[in-house]
């Protein structure tokens, strides 16, 4: 049986939830005919605005100081996620840039939305992963 013993787990995925509420906005957007690229405009720099908290929250005694503070080894780790944060940081100003200066939505920057959603959910999962693993402890005892 997995017991929990860190109420980080818990604040982690609260903080992803929130996130996704964005991200679930953005997607619907994505997919209606019936919005306009400056709706869409103002839904990316919202993604965006909520990203750079998320970030915040992580790494300004979040997760990552925990994570640390219980297993050192997993320094290296931590290192790598943050730098993602920066890169997915820079490539969400790159797309809220571009979907306020083109005149008319394309299928190009619907891609980069996509992409960019796609690298935030396999980043969310290794945080998920690293953090579960962290604090789960493995009890021995059978369900």
């Amino acid at each position: 049986m997995i017991e929990q013993i860190n109420p980080v787990v818990d604040a982690l995925a609260r903080a992803h939830a929130e996130l996704h509420g964005v991200v679930q906005d953005v997607e619907q957007m994505l997919k209606s005919s019936d919005r306009s690229r400056a709706d869409l405009g103002a839904a990316l720099q919202r993604l965006r605005d909520d990203w750079v908290e998320h970030v915040h929250f992580e790494e300004q005694g979040g997760y990552m100081e925990a994570v640390l503070a219980k297993k050192p080894n997993l320094e290296r780790t931590v290192r790598h996620l943050l730098a993602e944060h920066a890169a997915m940081i820079r490539a969400l100003d790159d797309v809220v840039r571009d979907a306020k200066a083109i005149a008319v939505e394309d299928a190009s920057l619907r891609g980069k939305v996509s992409a960019w959603l796609a690298t935030m959910r396999q980043h969310e999962s290794k945080e998920n992963t690293l953090v579960e693993e962290t604090f789960s402890l493995d009890t021995g005892v059978e369900d």
